[in-house]
Order: structure tokens, then sequence, then C-alpha cells
């Protein structure tokens, strides 16, 4: 990049017809407009603005796994509010930084008034110009997370 050309944003690449669900919502409603849309996550809205995300690993752990009933269980019950975020402003790299080190598939993106204006996907990554960040964020998603404890054999 030079200085007359400097680098790209996350706003040129980012997804901004963003699906949402409510809180509310039960799971099956969830699942389906995963499936329509063919995405894998959802952030989850109520009445203040953003409150998480559900992936359909969510939906699969916390509920099919689990016996429960998709029918009558609300999406806020396995809501993850833990998000990762960026802003429109930061740069492909930055984000794509955000994703490795996070080791996500998916950032949501906020403007200044903490408003949801986007999504930024390891997809957008590899469709729109830059399939070597999206190899890197890829790879990193299969490297154990730091956090986890190492693997002792049993005695």
């Amino acid at each position: 990049m030079t200085k007359d050309d400097p680098e790209p944003t996350v706003s040129r690449i980012m997804t901004t017809d963003v699906e949402t669900v409510r809180s509310v919502a039960v799971v099956r409603e969830a699942a389906g407009r995963m499936r329509a849309f063919g995405i894998g996550m959802l952030p989850v809205v109520d009445s203040t603005g953003v409150i998480g995300v559900v992936t359909d690993r969510d939906l699969v752990l916390r509920v099919t796994a689990e016996g429960l009933d998709g029918a009558s269980m609300r999406v806020g019950d396995v809501t993850s509010p833990e998000t990762h975020q960026c802003g429109p402003d930061h740069t492909v790299r930055e984000a794509s930084w955000l994703m490795q080190i996070h080791q996500v598939r998916r950032l949501m993106v906020f403007d200044g008034m903490s408003r949801l204006v986007g999504l930024l996907s390891l997809g957008d990554l590899a469709r729109r110009g830059y399939p070597d960040l999206a190899n890197v964020v890829f790879a990193s998603l299969l490297r154990p997370t730091p956090a986890a404890p190492p693997f002792v054999w049993p005695a």
C-alpha cells in the first residue's frame, strides 16, 4: 500500500444485509432462518440491541444433543453473550488479525453509535479478494486455543 492507496477497510467487503433473531424467538425459528439463508450464525437482539450470537453449533450442542425441544425453547436461553467485533473503518488486515486471535470465523461490525452495520466472515475474505488472509484465519481455527490446558495422559 502507498500513501495514495490506503489499506482497504472492512466496510468495503463486509456483508451489510445482516439477518438477526430476537431473543424471545423459539430455537426452531433460528434454525430455520439459518437454513433458509445458508448461514451459521445469527446476532441475537432484544429491545436494547445486540445481546449476543447464536450459532448452528450452539443449537446442536445446547439443544439437540441435550434432547431439548427446539419448538419451545427460546433463543435467549442458548445465546452466547460473548461477541467478537470490529468497526467498519478497521482495515481488512486488522479485522483478520482479530479473527485469528479470537479464533472465530465471523466478526460483527458496529459503527461508532454501537449499531450493527454488518458482518465480516471468513467467506467474505475469501470471496472478496483476500484468499491469503482467509487461509491464515482458517489455519488459526485449527490451532488449540491458548487458554486450553495441556492434555495429560492418565497414569
